[in-house]
């Protein structure tokens, strides 16, 4: 999935993002620099990385920085990373990795350009109430006036009527999030998004 958000002090400055469910990323890494020689990307949300902690510390994307990110501890699996074009400035948030639940809810936040940029990563079939209320506790403590873009593998089937993804948008939107994408991205199913809270 990907997105673009003008910044409303100079509307020729865009930020443009890339989300990819990367299923180990040590697999995909000449994937991933391919698409980077053909697109601008500013900032590329990556889950299910499947990295160690030690192996993100020795983890080298060209042209690119971690700017934040989520490793397992106890399993293998899961993790998500944000990494940040090099011009480019940010700030990580080491607070918010502390509402991490490994196996129900894994992600990180960074901000650019006033804009605050949520990776998220949610195990299939885990305690989706966990989920939910890990969500509300994120995006209370970053505040409703702020710009935030989310994006990650929520997996949960978008666009039906089952009761995870109909509670999922309607928290988000009480938020003031709009669900960007609504084709499948996995199969016939809509399991990975992009939320913005913002007009883009």
């Amino acid at each position: 999935n990907g997105t673009e958000k003008t910044n409303r002090s100079d509307p020729k400055k865009t930020l443009t993002l890339l989300n990819y469910k990367v299923c180990s990323v040590r697999n995909k890494i000449q994937e991933l620099e391919a698409t980077l020689e053909d697109a601008a990307i500013d900032v590329i949300c990556l889950t299910e990385h499947w990295l160690t902690q030690e192996e993100v510390d020795t983890f080298n994307m060209p042209g690119y920085n971690i700017a934040s990110f989520s490793a397992r501890e106890q399993s293998h699996g899961g993790g998500t990373v944000i990494l940040v074009r090099e011009q480019l400035l940010y700030l990580s948030f080491e607070n918010f990795n502390l509402l991490n639940v490994e196996k129900y809810i894994e992600f990180y936040v960074t901000s650019l350009n006033n804009v605050f940029i949520i990776c998220i990563y949610r195990k299939p079939g885990s305690s989706f109430d966990t989920f939910l209320s890990t969500m509300e506790s994120i995006l209370n403590q970053i505040g409703q006036e702020k710009d935030i873009i989310m994006a990650g593998d929520f997996n949960v089937h978008f666009n039906t009527s089952q009761r995870e993804p109909v509670s999922l948008v309607d928290l988000l939107g009480t938020y003031g999030f709009q669900q960007m994408f609504f084709e499948p991205t996995r199969g016939e199913a809509c399991l990975d998004n992009v939320f913005l809270n913002f007009h883009t």
